[in-house]
C-alpha cells in the first residue's frame, strides 16, 4: 500500500509495523493519543548524535554513569513490534556512530528503525546504506495553506509559509 503521510497509530498498524490500536477508550474522557505506544521518537540532544543519544537507543552506561536499558530491548507495550523513529538524521560522534550502526544492522526481532533526513550527512552514509530509501514528494501548496489555516494561521501567513516550504533559505530572509 501507499506510504503513510503521517506516523500515527493507524497508519503504522496498517503497514504491519505495530499492533492495531486498542479499541478501548481511556477512562475519564481522557484524549486518545495519536501516537502508538510502540512508536518511540528519539531525537538527538544537540546538533550531533552523541554517545548518550546512542546509549538511550541501544543501552549501556551514560556519561554520568547512569545505566539505561536501551529502547531496542524494551518489550513493546502493545503487540510484538517496536518502531524507533529518528526524526532528524544528523552527524554522530565515533562512539554513537558505532552503536547506531550495530543497532540498524542487527536490530532485535520486532524492532524497526525509521530514519528521517532531508540529506544524509557524510558521516552517516554507512548507516544510510543499510536502509531502504523512500522519497516523499512535496505536499501541494494548497493543502499546506488549508492545514495552516485550520490551525489558526492567517491566510496571508499560511500562503507565505506554504510557498517557502520547499525553500528553507527563503524563510530566513
Amino acid at each position: 500500500g501507499p506510504i503513510p503521510a503521517t506516523l500515527d497509530r493507524s497508519s503504522l498498524a496498517v503497514h504491519g509495523l505495530i499492533a492495531p490500536p486498542s479499541p478501548h477508550a481511556p477512562a475519564n474522557g481522557a484524549r486518545v493519543p495519536t501516537a502508538h505506544p510502540s512508536l518511540v521518537v528519539q531525537e538527538p540532544q544537540g546538533q550531533k548524535f552523541l554517545r548518550d543519544d546512542a546509549t538511550r537507543i541501544v543501552g549501556g552506561e551514560l556519561t554520568d554513569r547512569t545505566r539505561v536499558e536501551g529502547l531496542v530491548w524494551r518489550k513493546p507495550p502493545e503487540g510484538d513490534r517496536q518502531v524507533i523513529l529518528l526524526p532528524q538524521l544528523v552527524p554522530a560522534d565515533d562512539t554513537a556512530f558505532t552503536k547506531l550502526l550495530k543497532a540498524v544492522e542487527e536490530p532485535p526481532a520486532g524492532v524497526f528503525f525509521i530514519l528521517v533526513a532531508t540529506s544524509v550527512p557524510t558521516e552517516m552514509a554507512a548507516i544510510a546504506s543499510r536502509c531502504v530509501r523512500i522519497e516523499f514528494s512535496a505536499v501541494p501548496e494548497d493543502l499546506l495553506v488549508g492545514r495552516l489555516e485550520s490551525e489558526g494561521v492567517s491566510v496571508d501567513a499560511a500562503r507565505v509559509a506554504a510557498a517557502c516550504a520547499d525553500r528553507p533559505a527563503a524563510l530566513r530572509r
